[in-house]
């Protein structure tokens, strides 16, 4: 009898893995499916556009909304294209990044309203935390010394130098939770076989000295977990993200996440419960339930024609690269989950300004197990037509303009993009503005 050949035991090993990983997400959606009931969606939907309050009715024993907020209800900030959709620039969060040395050592938020006047939170609170550094130098002064005599006293001068401030305030628009439930049950193994394909492509393409195309990104690793939910990939769960938001954004305690003391930017440790442990999970049903965008296609056949069109030219200037359509079994979802920079960074000492070639990328000095400050998540297209306006932050107010935004990891599709003729400009628009947003009914929300 033959040894097996040790390529086919690796082989034998990655078919048992990805067996293993498929049932255990079968096994997590049944027993999701098996939690959630008509019953449950329903009073999660009406804590979903419930206007919370001081001292709520709905809290057991805890003080309800605040004492610091940016909305007094989940809806209010999810609603474009029905209930769960994204929203404007008017709504967007303030969120902040502390970074010294390379390292991340504070985020949060900067809070919209509040109960109290006095507990009003603003910008330059979190400036007054964390300074400005002012670094003070001795150094020789090269022209005085050319003037001096040998063996005299050299002259020097006090140079002072201003050290980058440490905090990065970012906007940050309301994502569309349309479909999040199916996304929820995309496992690890998905987007990691996705990463590595990915990167062996590029390795590939390189080693015959083709070093054009797209660069690759990193995933954010939640508890030994992908995080797929928020901006940065930040939540690994979609109960983790509902918990958070409830917390950060309406202020109200739950098992999961604790309100936010005013102007100390951390949590209360202190703070009763606002939400029972069956509230968060109804919410959480009720979310899982939002039905998944649709892709709409033109009747005629000339307007069909541009969408497909459209669709293999998006795949042919590498911007599938990053929005693949099918992950994990999801069909159309336009995301591999992974972090990149889309814009150019910016380099310590300069922030503000840009770099070219990815000089400054080089200078930038940042612990490499975190999501960098200018990095974002690829966020799923589904849905793209009908959640204007785009990137986190919300200021890319057309498709047009989110695509050539893409000047940082992804620049090779924007120049491409750029330089297609009008009609094939207008092709792959086309085909981004079929992606929409799904067609929401009372029966569609009822439906575990």
């Amino acid at each position: 009898m033959h040894p097996v050949p040790r390529v086919f035991k690796r082989y034998l090993i990655l078919a048992a893995a990805i067996v293993f990983a498929l049932v255990c997400s079968l096994e997590g959606l049944k027993a999701w499916n098996g939690r959630v009931t008509p019953e449950k969606v329903a009073s999660g939907k009406l804590l979903f556009e419930h206007q919370w309050k001081i001292g709520d009715s709905l809290c057991g024993g805890g003080d309800g909304l605040g004492p610091v907020f940016n909305a007094r209800s989940c809806a209010a900030c999810h609603f474009q294209g029905g209930l769960g959709g994204s929203s404007g620039n008017q709504f967007n969060v303030t969120s902040f990044e502390v970074i010294s040395e390379g390292e991340r050592i504070k985020e949060g938020v900067v809070h919209a309203d509040s109960i109290s006047p006095l507990e009003q939170e603003q910008k330059a609170q979190v400036n007054a935390l964390f300074p400005r550094t002012i670094q003070r130098s001795i150094i020789q002064n090269t022209a005085a010394m050319q003037d001096c005599a040998p063996g005299s006293n050299r002259a020097t001068a006090r140079q002072v130098i201003e050290i980058d401030d440490p905090v990065i305030f970012q906007e940050l628009n309301s994502p569309a939770l349309f479909g999040v439930g199916l996304i929820d049950e995309i496992s690890n193994l998905s987007i990691s076989l996705h990463g590595q394909k990915r990167f062996a492509n590029v390795i590939a393409k390189e080693l015959t000295g083709d070093v054009s195309g797209n660069r690759l990104g990193i995933v954010n690793t939640v508890n030994r977990n992908i995080g797929k939910f928020g901006w940065k990939g930040q939540f690994a769960s979609l109960e983790e993200f509902v918990a958070s938001a409830c917390a950060m954004e309406i202020g109200l305690t739950n098992r999961l996440h604790s309100q936010q003391m005013p102007k100390q930017y951390a949590a209360d440790p202190n703070a009763a419960m606002d939400m029972t442990s069956e509230q968060l999970h109804q919410l959480v049903c009720f979310v899982r339930s939002l039905p998944r965008p649709v892709q709409v296609l033109p009747k005629e056949t000339v307007g069909r024609f541009r969408v497909e069109r459209g669709e293999v030219i998006f795949g042919q200037i590498g911007c599938t690269d990053c929005h693949i359509e099918n992950l994990g079994g999801i069909e159309q979802i336009f995301s591999d989950f992974h972090l990149y920079n889309l814009e150019p960074i910016q380099p310590s000492g300069s922030r503000g300004g840009g770099y070219n070639d990815g000089e400054a990328e080089k200078q930038f000095e940042f612990d490499r197990s975190q999501p960098h400050p200018d990095q974002w998540q690829t966020p799923p297209l589904w849905g793209v037509a009908d959640s204007a306006p785009y990137f986190h932050d919300g200021q890319s107010p057309t498709l047009r303009a989110a695509i050539l935004r893409h000047r940082g990891q992804a620049r090779s599709s924007s120049d491409q993009f750029s330089k297609l003729s009008a009609y094939d400009q207008a092709c792959v628009l086309a085909f981004l503005k079929t992606l929409r947003g799904p067609q929401l009914t009372a029966d569609s929300l009822s439906q575990p």
